[in-house]
């Protein structure tokens, strides 16, 4: 009778690095991150991909942070979203690979700044004259942003039969 031989595979903190990792501002308070994934080699990673964890922080603390805040994503992805940011605002990001038995080594941080807030104002004035029975010409003073606010890029009219809700 021979021996039972059992074989382990060898479990440890992840070696594996996110590379190009990019922050791309998609509103005044998110930033959408993209990166390049690590080889979900068991050579690479010494076990399991658990996933990605996103690491922020705000600039004015300096690009060494030892805690920053983080957002954990599951599985091999390529891009997350970052949420509850400061308008017009400054923040260092990274990408941590991370498996059952820890978390790897971060990646290199990307800085960027969120974007301004959205305008505050809305258009008054509003004057609504028909023109014939398919065409309505619509009139409105504009609004002014501030140095706080994004500039404007123009305005949108939405229209819905009356009595519909708006989000129809």
């Amino acid at each position: 009778m021979s021996p039972l031989v059992t074989v382990k595979s060898a479990m440890g903190v992840p070696k594996g690095i996110a590379t190009d990792v990019r922050a791309i501002p998609f509103n005044s308070t998110t930033c959408r991150m993209t990166w390049n994934p690590t080889d979900d080699t068991p050579e690479n990673l010494l076990g399991r991909l658990g996933g990605y964890k996103l690491a922020y922080w705000n600039a004015k603390y300096g690009p060494d942070m030892d805690s920053p805040w983080r957002v954990t994503l599951n599985g091999q992805m390529s891009e997350g979203m970052v949420i509850g940011l400061e308008p017009n605002t400054q923040y260092y990001f990274a990408v941590y690979v991370w498996t059952e038995a820890g978390t790897g080594p971060q990646s290199q941080y990307f800085l960027q700044r969120t974007l301004r807030s959205a305008p505050i104002n809305q258009p008054v004035e509003v004057k609504i004259y028909i023109q014939s029975l398919t065409a309505i010409h619509v009139y409105w003073r504009g609004v002014s942003t501030t140095h706080l606010e994004e500039p404007l890029m123009g305005y949108k009219v939405r229209i819905w039969r009356e009595g519909q809700e708006i989000k129809v």
